[in-house]
Parts: C-alpha cells; sequence; structure tokens
C-alpha cells in the first residue's frame, strides 16, 4: 500500500467516525429536539461528505460552522456567568473546532493533533462536572460518544491531510515524470526517423548506429 492509498484509507476511517458522530447526534435530535442539534448535525453532515469525496473546502465549512455554533452557545449561555468549571469546558469546545478547522484550511497536520489533545482535555472537564453532581457510572454512553468520536476523527483525519510540502512535491514529481515522459517520446521519434533515413538508403549502417548512441546518450 503507498503512501496516496494509506491517506485515502485514513481519510475514509475519519470519515465513518464523523459519520456515526453524525448519527448519535440525530439520536440527541430526537431525544431532545431543538434547533441548535439540527445545526450540529448538519455540520458533522458536511465534514463527513467532505472527507468521502475528497473536498477539504466542504469538511472546513462544517467544521466553521461547529466553530460558529460552539461560539454561540457559549454566549448564548452567559459566557462567564455559568462560573469557571463550565467555561473551561466552552472555551475547548470553540478551540477543538476551530483548529479543526483552520488544520483543514491551511492543510496542517499537526493542528488536527492539537484539535485532538483539546477534544481529550474537554471530555475530562465534562467528567469532573457530571461527578460532581452524580456517578462516573450513570454518565450516558451517548455523552460519551458525543465527546469523543470528533476527537478519534480528528486524530484519524490528521494522517489523511496532505501537508503543503507533500503537495508541492507531488506537484514536482508530476512534473518531473512529465518531462521524462516527453524526452522519451522525443527519443522514441527520432530513432524512427533515423530508421526510416537508413532504410531509405539517405544514411549508411555505421552512420545509423554512431547517430543511434548520440540520441539514446541525451
Amino acid at each position: 500500500m503507498n503512501i496516496m492509498e494509506k491517506k485515502t484509507l485514513f481519510r475514509y476511517i475519519a470519515g465513518g467516525i464523523f459519520a456515526v458522530s453524525a448519527l448519535v447526534q440525530l439520536l440527541n435530535i430526537v431525544r431532545y429536539f431543538n434547533v441548535l442539534n439540527v445545526f450540529y448535525f448538519i455540520a458533522l453532515l458536511l465534514i463527513v461528505a467532505g472527507l468521502f469525496i475528497k473536498n477539504t473546502l466542504i469538511s472546513a465549512v462544517g467544521s466553521g460552522l461547529y466553530t460558529v455554533l460552539a461560539l454561540y452557545r457559549f454566549i448564548s449561555y452567559g459566557a462567564f456567568a455559568q462560573g469557571l468549571v463550565w467555561s473551561l469546558y466552552n472555551i475547548p469546545n470553540i478551540l477543538f473546532w476551530l483548529m479543526l478547522l483552520v488544520s483543514l484550511v491551511g492543510n496542517i497536520r499537526a493542528l488536527g493533533g492539537v484539535a485532538a489533545g483539546i477534544g481529550i482535555f474537554r471530555f475530562l472537564v465534562y467528567v469532573s462536572i457530571w461527578t460532581r453532581y452524580d456517578s462516573l457510572s450513570s454518565l450516558p454512553f451517548r455523552i460519551v460518544l458525543d465527546l469523543l468520536l470528533p476527537v478519534a476523527g480528528a486524530l484519524i483525519m490528521c494522517f489523511a491531510i496532505e501537508t503543503v510540502s507533500a503537495k508541492v512535491a507531488l506537484n514536482a514529481t508530476r512534473t518531473t515524470s512529465s518531462i521524462n515522459a516527453n524526452t522519451a517520446e522525443n527519443i522514441i521519434e527520432r530513432l524512427e526517423r533515423l530508421k526510416k533515413l537508413l532504410d531509405s538508403g539517405v544514411i549508411t549502417q555505421e552512420e545509423f548506429e554512431e547517430e543511434k548512441k548520440n540520441i539514446i546518450g541525451m
């Protein structure tokens, strides 16, 4: 399996993870319908679509939408009015989606890893908040999935992102291959013309062999 095939595999795995996350969000809509959850679902679908059709822009739009929604939620709930603990959850929530957005737009693989780290911190903060009021065992599994699936998706997506340097190297390789292909075609054409001259008696066998060496030695 070459590098491009591996990137494609990681892209599909990341898309599958975000698809499951979208499914979890759909279950949230069924259980607790509100407009914000619908937009969360749409944002995740955009990320999934972009990953499966290899369109970074669509995934970036989904991440951007989720960033705006997280910021809206933070502001609408009174920002810091909820206290430091909830702010420690909401701020990383915004940063997670923002880092994911920047990593997609800028093809910066490292920021996908940063987003995953922020996502894990966000999950730990949520767990600490939950255990202040209830036992850890009572934490619904769908909430765990809702928080951790995007983290796993972001982490896998790191391996699917083509960095700027990788794209430059790929373009350089394609250019070199094109030049080599043109050179090979040129050599074949010149040899064919030379053979016709030999067959028509315009040049001798010795002249043919000498000129052939010059052409092949280019």
